[in-house]
């Protein structure tokens, strides 16, 4: 458990670094998930199942209050670790992401969950668990349609993590590009 919460507070410590040197929104939020493929890649097998797991449930833990807990511990398989210390983006988190992606909050939050479900369960479940307990329908509000599409980009980021090796994603690089691609203006 100690183990978790220094990797994981790793990352706390290197997004307040990246807002210190004056990278913010996107940008930061792209090169923090390069971050925690690359921890988590780091010495491992290209098909290590354990360390896809462990991307997905720092991402969640990083991304996703304690107002979530239920939400967490379905999708993780490791405890939650940093219970109020979870990033919650404010407005100025989203400049950089394209005007689709803006309206409400919970872009951070909604990917990381819908990549950690869509990791495990068939997509219909995950848009299914989205539209009961989220309420993420696609013909609603602003809000609604900016988090049916970030689910998408999750969704599709578990299948990058299911198809592509880590050790060719793990590049310091490839994961943040393809954030800014599907996330940018």
């Amino acid at each position: 458990m100690s183990e978790l919460r220094a990797v994981r507070n790793s990352y706390l410590d290197y997004w307040g670094e990246l807002e210190a040197s004056g990278v913010v929104g996107l940008e930061r939020f792209a090169r923090t998930v390069q971050r925690v493929v690359d921890t988590r890649a780091a010495g491992v097998s290209a098909s290590s199942e354990t360390a896809v797991r462990l991307i997905l449930d720092d991402l969640v833990d990083l991304f996703v209050d304690q107002d979530f807990r239920l939400e967490k511990a379905v999708v993780m398989s490791t405890p939650s670790v940093l219970a109020g210390d979870a990033l919650r983006e404010g407005r100025d988190d989203l400049n950089g992401f394209a005007h689709r992606f803006r309206a409400g909050e919970g872009r951070f939050r909604h990917f990381a969950l819908n990549a950690a479900a869509a990791y495990t369960a068939p997509n219909a479940l995950v848009d299914l668990a989205a539209r009961l307990r989220g309420g993420d329908l696609r013909s609603t509000s602003p809000d609604s349609k900016a988090d049916t599409a970030t689910n998408l980009v999750g969704r599709a980021f578990a299948e990058l993590l299911r198809e592509r090796p880590l050790a060719e994603i793990a590049d310091g690089q490839a994961v943040q590009s393809w954030l800014l691609d599907r996330f940018g203006e």
